[in-house]
């Protein structure tokens, strides 16, 4: 499942006993799987405001900070490779950005394989091993070998921390731009322009983390931003927060989940 999935686990977080508690995720870049471990807890959706019964379902990827608030984070998790979910679910990424879907609507066939999960409980260890074999038979069945391509493509965006040109990157990997971005909506959900952004951040939110002491500015300069405006604006928008308020975002659920 290497080409696929680059991580599993489990997270089990109630840190507000008295009420609920806001849970924040940025965007990382790649798609998921989530199997709510506490699905009679009711989730609430603050950025669009609106109810969520949730139980396993699909997370597209998305290109601004979200904030959910429930009382606790209870679930198992599986994150694919930025194009695994394509090759292996057979999901064009399109169709799902900015949207956490169930399983059971996407695929109706899945109805029995969604009960046997919902009969394990909060077996989180058991229902991993389940979620794994799963992805093993359809790593199996998986006849396509052209992420090749992807997989070059997102190497190089990272190697130049975000900050290569669309036009470089169409050039290192021999396609026109329109193709590119064709490419990257259907099999990664995002144009390479906002994967670039988003990987920008994060290899900036890793910085900072590593070198507290470095100013605003200077980090702004490190990561290619015009300004220090333009950089706290991009880490509002992906964080939630400004820079200066980082520690404001308590429960980072993408902090734990990208580990």
């Amino acid at each position: 499942m290497r080409p696929y999935v680059q991580n599993l686990g489990y997270i089990n977080l109630a840190p507000g006993l008295d009420g609920d508690a806001n849970f924040d995720f940025f965007p990382h870049g790649f798609s998921g799987l989530i199997l709510n471990l506490a699905p009679d807890r009711m989730i609430y959706d603050a950025v669009q405001d609106c109810e969520l019964k949730t139980f396993f379902r699909f997370s597209g990827q998305f290109d601004s900070h979200r904030t959910y608030r429930c009382r606790t984070a209870h679930f198992v998790f599986i994150n694919f490779t930025p194009y695994g979910a394509y090759f292996l679910l057979g999901l064009p990424q399109d169709e799902f950005r900015n949207s956490k879907i169930e399983m059971e609507d996407i695929f109706p066939k899945l109805k029995a394989f969604c009960t046997l999960l919902e009969d394990l409980g909060s077996n989180a260890d058991v229902i991993l091993r389940v979620l794994q074999s799963w992805l093993l038979q359809k790593a199996r069945s998986v006849t396509s070998t052209s992420c090749g391509t992807m997989e070059y493509a997102i190497s190089r965006i990272r190697q130049g921390s975000g900050t290569a040109s669309v036009r470089n990157l169409c050039s290192d990997v021999a396609m026109s731009i329109t193709s590119l971005e064709d490419h990257f909506k259907e099999k990664i959900g995002l144009t390479p322009k906002m994967y670039s952004r988003i990987e920008r951040f994060n290899q900036c939110l890793r910085f900072i983390q590593t070198r507290p002491e470095m100013s605003w500015c200077d980090i702004a300069q490190e990561f290619g931003y015009f300004d220090q405006n333009h950089f706290i604006r991009e880490f509002k928008r992906f964080y939630g927060y400004t820079p200066s308020l980082m520690q404001s975002s308590e429960w980072n659920m993408s902090k734990l989940i990208t580990l």
